[in-house]
């Protein structure tokens, strides 16, 4: 089962997106390096070439302004025969200072970088070739105007063509999480201007414990990227503590403590140490915080002193649990006359949505089906940022009469946002939110079937429909968890469950006027049904495969039957009409 709509997915960090690998062209929306620092990037045509598609940075007068972007495969730069980079760029206005950095980040030797100057306004051809003793990075940074915010210049640059070096497959992902008592060679960290490695303690020949060497640069440090996020979220758990040895007393004794790629920003405490020998150092991390995956110790921070340090026994706070994919989502079967398809799998009906570029972030796009095909499904972390689609519209879509998907929430979502975007003269955004206008359901894929009129009666312009998008809960929550989303579609009739398969259970019809029918392969103990409030309505115990729930005494509206056998239990959802 191959998805209509092909999109670009991996694995997304907090606020950078992943990319193809190189070369770029920026002929694809994906390669759209993401504005940094106040500057602003697009994609556009060259005004001397319409048919050449090139990359817009609107530089600001700011001193390290820039445009980054990850690799999905990593860049290798280790073979001093092929790490030269090469691009072209266009200064527009001839208003920049004409120095410039090129950078990679995220490596496994540290970050490298090359400076280069451009003059006047034309084309020109620039070719850096980085030292030997390099790594593989996954990031790749352009300072438009490097360093020169003092002089208060700017311009708006164009980048095309940027190439070199060799992509390599993105790493395996990282086992550690804390407690790390570094008796794992995965629990190692990696130097950034600092060298680490593992050793014994030399007074304790049976313990282990890393050794970081640092570099003299004001911010060298050792970090690692977790198996499990740290939460720092619990103000009265988020007290971080290890052990510290300076083995030769020539550092600085200034020292930080960062975690990073967080769902609240970055977070960090500074600390001390004197003299040499094992020190037990506790940080209370503040309240107001998240859950974090990297960890750096910055050994002489801000400070050009040099030492070697031991260090063990990182422990504290709790590990956030990776949320496992669910099983695929049932696919919907409705006539192909009746839909406008958006996202979903085939199915005999063609997808109508022009996409022509997504907006936001996801976390990724899983195949939940690799053993009989392909089923994907969007992956929303709601902590990192929401996702949508937009297209050249806008569409007439009024002669649909429902807004239809699925989703599947983890434990603990306090739910989400649905948004309809119109364009009728201005852009519009109408929102349908899981966990208030309806009951969030989760550790189950759940249909939602949202009447167009709900929608068009805010404000929605059905003849207009131009984005859509999902984002997070809009009550303030700590950590909104993570979503899968699938099969959005807009037909002309109501779906019905029993369209779908339910696994063991179906119910049909739904939406019904009087009674729902239960059937199931397995033998049905009990069937509980609760309206959309969660007050109990009705409570049978049929003990047989298929059973008949009379509807007609209860009003109109949404209940939830939540099905019990001796396999275990399962919630559907029923509409009475």
């Amino acid at each position: 089962m191959m998805k209509k709509i092909t999109l670009m997915v991996t694995l997304m960090t907090i606020s950078l997106g992943y990319s193809q690998s190189l070369p770029f062209d920026f002929s694809d929306p994906i390669q759209l390096m993401n504005g940094d620092g106040g500057a602003a990037t697009s994609l556009t045509t060259d005004p001397d070439n319409a048919s050449d598609d090139v990359m817009q940075i609107d530089g600001v007068a700011a001193p390290w302004d820039n445009a980054q972007i990850n690799f999905a495969e990593n860049v290798d730069l280790s073979d001093d025969g092929n790490n030269t980079m090469t691009f072209r760029i266009k200064p527009v206005n001839g208003t920049g200072s004409g120095n410039h950095l090129l950078k990679f980040e995220d490596g496994t030797t540290g970050n490298t970088e090359l400076a280069f100057t451009t003059t006047g306004t034309d084309w020109q051809n620039i070719s850096l070739d980085f030292p030997a003793g390099l790594g593989n990075y996954g990031r790749i940074v352009i300072f438009t105007d490097a360093g020169d915010a003092s002089a208060g210049v700017s311009d708006t640059y164009l980048v095309d063509d940027l190439a070199g070096g060799t992509n390599i497959a993105p790493p395996p992902p990282p086992e550690a999480f804390l407690p790390i008592d570094f008796s794992d060679t995965y629990e190692l960290f990696s130097g950034e201007g600092a060298v680490t490695s593992l050793t014994t303690d030399p007074d304790d020949a049976t313990d282990d414990v890393m050794q970081v060497t640092s570099g003299g640069g004001d911010w060298d440090n050792a970090q690692i990227i977790f198996a499990q996020n740290v939460n720092l979220s619990d103000d009265a758990n988020n007290t971080i503590s290890f052990r510290i040895n300076p083995l030769n007393g020539t550092g600085s004794n200034n020292h930080l403590l960062k975690f990073e790629q967080g769902t609240t920003g970055d977070a960090e405490v500074a600390f001390n140490t004197t003299g040499t020998g094992w020190q037990n150092i506790s940080l209370d991390f503040p309240a107001g915080l998240g859950n974090y995956a990297k960890m750096i110790l910055f050994t002489d921070a801000g400070s050009t002193g040099q030492d070697t340090y031991l260090v063990d026994d990182f422990a504290g706070a709790t590990n956030v649990v990776p949320v496992e994919d669910p099983e695929a989502a049932p696919i919907p079967s409705v006539p192909n006359g009746e839909t406008y398809s958006i996202y979903n799998d085939t199915n005999g009906y063609t997808t109508v949505f022009p996409v022509a570029y997504s907006f936001g972030t996801i976390e990724g796009e899983p195949d939940l089906d690799p053993g009989t095909g392909e089923n994907k499904a969007l992956k929303f972390n709601f902590a990192f940022a929401g996702w949508g689609q937009g297209e050249g519209g806008p569409d007439d879509v009024s002669a649909y009469n429902y807004v239809n998907f699925m989703y599947w929430a983890q434990p603990g979502v306090p739910g989400f946002q649905f948004n309809m975007i119109s364009n009728n003269g201005g852009v519009t955004e109408h929102t349908y939110e899981i966990g208030t206008q309806e009951a969030v359901v989760t550790g189950q894929w759940t249909q939602v079937s949202i009447p167009m009129s709900y929608f068009t009666n805010i404000g929605f312009a059905s003849t207009h429909f131009f984005q859509w998008k999902c984002d997070a809960f809009m009550q303030v929550v700590t950590d909104p968890g993570t979503v899968f989303f699938d099969n959005l579609i807009l037909t002309q009739n109501p779906l019905s469950v029993n369209e779908f398969d339910t696994a063991q259970f179906s119910a049909y019809p739904n939406p019904t006027n009087d009674n729902w029918n239960i059937s199931s392969s397995i033998s049905i103990n009990t069937v509980v049904v609760y309206d959309i409030l969660g007050k109990k309505v009705m409570s049978l115990s049929p003990n047989q495969n298929e059973i008949v729930i009379d509807a007609s005494t209860i009003n109109s509206g949404m209940y939830f039957a939540k099905i019990a056998s001796d396999n275990g239990s399962k919630t559907i959802r029923l509409i009475k009409e």
